[in-house]
């Protein structure tokens, strides 16, 4: 963890050379303006990939965000409804991801499951990666610095700690935890970007993208 005082320090990095790619899952079209706008705040080339549910406009979206300065290309492609934002990342767009050093995972989230759309939850995760030139500048120092293989948006205080921690998921997370030779800490708390926003220095998941998951490992 790095407290936001600490944050607060970091210069921002004049230039970046590693190639970027940026993951939008786009199943609400409707908040593609707000996307593009979050977008124009990275300060330097990236190519962007888009996922979108089934019988969407995948040309006018591509058309769309071709406007952004720095997108170097804009490639999207429908998806089917499963797996939520985490299948496309690594079934659809995969092979293409991992060939970058560095990449961004963001979606259109609305969790209307919880009764009303949580526009805080994402615009703030938004706000923390990509809300200027200079928060962007800043991660990209933090990750050449520190050597970082995840940034992601801190806990908001609009939901308990534990909705960071495994919840239902935990006997599924085990299993892929034995898949990548890795052991669960009993007794520790799990701590996960939920929401799933982050960036991601691409070697520092890379195993995820070696297991070559397919639609159906995801419910």
């Amino acid at each position: 963890m790095y407290d936001f005082f600490q944050w607060s320090e970091i210069e921002p990095e004049i230039q970046v050379n590693e190639s970027v790619a940026v993951h939008l899952h786009l199943f609400y079209e409707d908040l593609k303006q707000e996307f593009f706008d979050y977008f124009s705040n990275i300060p330097f080339g990236y190519d962007l990939y888009i996922s979108c549910r089934e019988g969407a406009d995948a040309e006018g979206l591509r058309n769309f965000f071709a406007g952004l300065k720095n997108a170097n290309s804009v490639t999207v492609r429908a998806t089917p409804n499963r797996g939520r934002d985490i299948a496309p990342l690594y079934v659809l767009f995969g092979k293409e991801i991992q060939a970058h050093d560095f990449f961004l995972h963001v979606h259109s989230k609305k969790s209307l499951y919880t009764g009303t759309e949580q526009v805080s939850w994402r615009t703030k995760s938004l706000d923390m990666l990509t809300g200027s030139a200079v928060t962007v500048e800043k991660i990209f120092r933090f990750f050449k610095e520190k050597h970082a293989g995840l940034v992601y948006p801190e806990a908001f205080n609009f939901f308990a700690p534990i909705v960071n921690s495994w919840l239902a998921n935990k006997a599924e997370g085990i299993r892929l935890l034995e898949k990548l030779g890795l052991k669960d800490d009993e007794g520790s708390f799990f701590s996960y970007p939920a929401g799933s926003f982050f960036w991601a220095r691409t070697d520092a998941v890379r195993k995820l993208f070696e297991l070559n998951f397919s639609y159906e490992d995801f419910p």
